[in-house]
């Protein structure tokens, strides 16, 4: 990360959190399992899983979410690629819920 420009880093940083979040809690052990376990490739590369301790990085899935304009997030799981579609629930059936 130290190599991108300085404007770059945060959204690098933030993209490269959540990718590392969403894979340990994909793996289901949470951040307390350590981050330093694995290592993501850093934007603006594609999201990416480069290692993973005592895993197989090819079994495993990245995706980064487009969820709102000033919101990152990610989608890992391990097994095949799989098309991800994301969609809102419209505000009235939302509030019905409440």
């Amino acid at each position: 990360m130290a190599a991108l420009p300085e404007g770059a880093r945060d959204e690098a940083f933030l993209a490269l959190w959540t990718a590392k979040e969403a894979v340990l809690k994909a793996h289901g052990r949470g951040i307390g399992y350590g981050l330093q376990r694995l290592r993501v490739a850093v934007p603006p590369q594609p999201l990416r899983l480069l290692r993973f301790e005592n895993e197989d990085v090819d079994v495993w899935q990245l995706r980064p979410l487009n969820v709102a304009p000033e919101s990152v997030a990610a989608l890992a799981w391990r097994g095949a690629a799989r098309t991800v579609r994301l969609a809102s629930l419209p505000a009235a059936m939302l509030a019905d819920t409440a």
